[in-house]
């Protein structure tokens, strides 16, 4: 009971409907066509909103007002980040889904609550498989570098 009278005063606007309403009313502010919604969950704390192969999701936090913003397009997160204010993540929530559709990166520089995700930054430039391999490779685990640098070690040893 406490948590939830916590909920009510960090997100009044939010009390009794669910963030769907408020964050659909500052969309419909700023004149953007996109419609906010969580059927599943019409009253929760969180809401999201897609257009195409991009959607966006927007969750509240549960100890200070803070609402987190997750950009994705083809099931890549490209941006995410947190923000004190409703508008600024309804403003970019918009601006990600509808119009001309900006680059992750050019977004992030206009909303810099936002950052922009690598492996993002790497899709967008056409360089998401070496990425993986990069990663693959630098995470080789612990056992077979130690396996590696033990064989290694046998291979240099002076004869006796």
């Amino acid at each position: 009971m406490k948590e939830a009278r916590e909920l009510a005063r960090l997100y009044p606007e939010a009390r009794e409907v669910g963030l769907s309403v408020p964050l659909q009313a500052e969309l419909e502010r700023i004149g953007s066509p996109v419609h906010a919604s969580w059927d599943i969950a019409p009253k929760a704390l969180w809401s999201g909103a897609e257009s195409g192969d991009r959607d966006a999701r927007v969750v509240c936090a549960a100890t200070e007002r803070l609402f987190g913003l997750s950009l994705w397009g083809q099931g890549v997160e490209y941006l995410n980040g947190w923000t004190d204010s409703l508008p600024e993540a309804a403003a970019a929530l918009d601006t990600w889904l509808s119009g001309r559709r900006p680059a992750g990166d050019e977004l992030a520089a206009g909303f810099p609550f936002l950052g922009l995700k690598a492996y993002a930054a790497a899709y967008e430039r056409g360089e998401a498989i070496e990425l993986r391999w990069s990663a693959m490779l630098q995470e080789r685990p612990s056992s077979h570098r130690a396996r590696t640098a033990h064989r290694g070690s046998r291979r240099t040893a002076a004869p006796r």
